[in-house]
């Protein structure tokens, strides 16, 4: 391994002394350092930019407050757009909530503060109130096809919300694409734990959407510093039984 181009790819975007830990712990700093920012940074074809969503979606999910700060400055070292940002964050609290959301979202506004954005603000909602589950239901049949009636009579309120809510608020917006905003469900799901079900379905969306086994598992990969060996293996192993 070449030591120093490990801590120039580190430099570049992100830093442990953004947690502290070179003085108080400078053997975990190392340990963690040529792991996260060279040996997993090297495996797979991923681009800087998609790298960098997979870990903002990946702290996010695991409620990786101090983590969270270190990508983030990374990200925007790294030239990663703040509407991508900022939508990856808001399409997040569909499936984390909006009370770990609230933290990350003021959390980067105030970094974008800091490095002098322009708050002005740009409308990226494309659709009209009235059209949300219908647009919602677009988007859902894109990615996994006919959909499929599930709810109960007393839970189909559920049903409406996904469509209208957690697909017509949000996936329909400006900023990321609907391949961009399915592989970042996958790695929120991925993170929280979530164990076979919506693993199952979501997997297939980014196979149904043009994503490849071997772009998941390198999205999957990039994820083990933030999320353990476990929940990585537990999605891998729903991928193999889709794809082997």
């Amino acid at each position: 391994m070449n030591i120093s181009d490990m801590k120039n790819n580190q430099a570049r975007l992100f830093s442990t002394s953004a947690l502290s830990l070179d003085v108080t712990d400078p053997e975990f700093a190392e340990i963690i350092s040529r792991f996260a920012f060279f040996e997993v940074t090297q495996f797979g074809d991923l681009e800087i930019r998609d790298r960098i969503l997979i870990t903002l979606a990946s702290v996010i999910a695991t409620n990786g407050r101090e983590a969270f700060h270190m990508v983030l400055r990374g990200a925007l070292k790294a030239g990663v757009k703040e509407e991508e940002i900022k939508e990856l964050i808001y399409q997040s609290t569909a499936y984390v909530g909006l009370s770990e959301i609230l933290y990350f979202l003021r959390e980067a506004n105030k970094e974008l503060d800091r490095t002098g954005h322009d708050f002005a603000h740009t409308k990226r909602t494309t659709v009209k109130e009235e059209e949300r589950r219908e647009k919602g239901e677009e988007i859902q049949k894109k990615i996994f096809g006919e959909l499929k009636k599930w709810a109960r009579e007393d839970e189909e309120h559920i049903d409406k919300w996904i469509s209208e809510n957690c697909y017509g608020d949000f996936y329909t917006r400006e900023g990321l694409s609907l391949k961009d905003r399915e592989l970042i469900t996958f790695i929120l799901l991925l993170s929280s734990g979530e164990k076979e079900e919506r693993l199952r379905i979501h997997i297939k969306g980014n196979l149904n959407l043009g994503r490849t086994r071997k772009e998941l598992i390198a999205a999957a990969s990039e994820c083990i510093p933030y999320v353990g060996y476990p929940k990585v293996m537990n999605a891998i192993k729903v991928l193999d039984e889709l794809t082997l």
